[in-house]
């Protein structure tokens, strides 16, 4: 009887073992990757959380940055530091116009202009003028002076100058240079 009881409380107890290690493999190969893959779905949800407010923040903004981009886009002054001008064409005349007022109001003699053909730069065009003056070298500083501090940002290339050897009536040098160079300004392109 004592060994009948044994056996059956062994086999109690190897049931409860054998239960508990079933119990503890489906632990193991079911619940753990379960709770394991809920706390990874639960950490990404808290991060497209965040990220869904932020761009919520984003979108809230849009309107007013459209918006800004109509007025710029709508703004129909000039850009500064750019040629003004519809065409290419009506740029260079009108840089050939500032050279000449620039000339005069320094006593300076233009020579020649020859309009060059444009060239595109990135967004921009550059309009060159072909310059070929006569003056003396305080005009020339003068004039060089008022280009660079002009309204429109203009550049001087293939600056060449060379003295005129002239004598006038009563022997002295006249000082005059004969001056050639390449003044160029940008216009803005319209995408």
């Amino acid at each position: 009887m004592k060994a009948m009881r044994f056996s059956r409380l062994a086999s109690c107890i190897g049931a409860l073992a054998l239960l508990g290690a079933l119990l503890g493999l489906l632990h193991l190969t079911l619940l753990d990757p379960y709770l394991a893959a809920l706390e990874e779905n639960s950490s990404k949800a808290v991060q497209l959380q965040a990220l869904l407010t932020r761009y919520q923040k984003l979108a809230d903004g849009l309107p007013d940055q459209r918006t800004q981009l109509e007025a710029l886009r709508s703004d129909t002054a000039p850009l500064q530091g750019f040629l003004e001008g519809k065409s290419e064409h009506l740029a260079a005349a009108m840089l050939q116009e500032q050279l000449k007022v620039v000339a005069a109001g320094e006593g300076a003699h233009v020579a020649s202009v020859q309009v060059l053909p444009d060239r595109e730069e990135g967004r921009t065009r550059r309009i060159t003028l072909r310059v070929r003056m006569m003056l003396d070298i305080v005009q020339l500083q003068r004039l060089l002076h008022a280009f660079e501090t002009s309204r429109t940002a203009l550049f001087i290339g293939n600056l060449e100058i060379r003295a005129v050897t002239q004598t006038r009536d009563r022997g002295d040098e006249s000082g005059q240079l004969d001056v050639s160079f390449d003044l160029y300004g940008y216009m803005w392109r319209e995408s």
